[in-house]
This record gives C-alpha cells, sequence and structure tokens, in this order.
C-alpha cells in the first residue's frame, strides 16, 4: 500500500494527524453529544408512540 516500513515493530507514536491535540476533546465531545442527542430523540419516540396507543385504548 506504499508504506515505507517493512513491519509493525518499526512504527512508533501516533497513528493519526490528530493525536496530542485538541482534536480529540473535540471529537470525544461531539460524540457523546451525538449520544446523548440520539438518546433523547429516541426516548421521544417512544413516549409519543406509548402516548398514542394508550389514547387508542
Amino acid at each position: 500500500m506504499g508504506s515505507d516500513f517493512e513491519t509493525w515493530d518499526a512504527l512508533t507514536g501516533a497513528m493519526y494527524m490528530g493525536a496530542g491535540t485538541i482534536w480529540e476533546h473535540i471529537w470525544l465531545w461531539l460524540s457523546v453529544i451525538m449520544c446523548v442527542v440520539a438518546l433523547w430523540m429516541g426516548n421521544s419516540h417512544e413516549s409519543d408512540a406509548y402516548e398514542r396507543m394508550e389514547d387508542n385504548k
């Protein structure tokens, strides 16, 4: 694949460009926010569906 090393033993340090920078924190908090939003939206949808089911009884 165009790598200039023969074995993994030659690799040291970070495997991506953002290591050790503020981007680690940005991506972490972005993923946390996305998980919380997904949970909130799922809960909202399920609550609405439950209320519609209860109203149709």
